[in-house]
């Protein structure tokens, strides 16, 4: 019996840790994908930005959204609430 008990223990560790690397490669595929440009993040293929605290606090792509229709817009975040001074891309 307590063959049975530590086999199926280990059963699952092992779902659990496979769990795990699917998780992390998820993670690395994400971020080989995003890059961080004028103090935002920006996911290869998609203009629009994703909150640089919500990103690098809980792993989360949020995206931004604009608090104003003028040009010199503030980028907010509606998860932290916190706002971001537009910068030039690439410089």
């Amino acid at each position: 019996m307590e063959l049975r008990e530590a086999a199926m223990e280990l059963q699952e560790q092992n779902l659990a840790l496979r769990e795990r690397v699917v998780a992390l490669e998820s993670e690395l595929k994400q971020s080989k994908n995003l890059k961080f440009d004028g103090g935002l993040y920006y996911m290869h293929g998609d203009p629009d930005p994703f909150c640089p605290l919500c990103y690098e606090r809980d792993k989360k792509l949020i995206h931004l959204v604009k608090n104003g229709q003028q040009e010199g817009y503030w980028p907010s975040c509606l998860v932290c609430n916190e706002s971001f001074e537009p910068r030039n891309r690439n410089g």
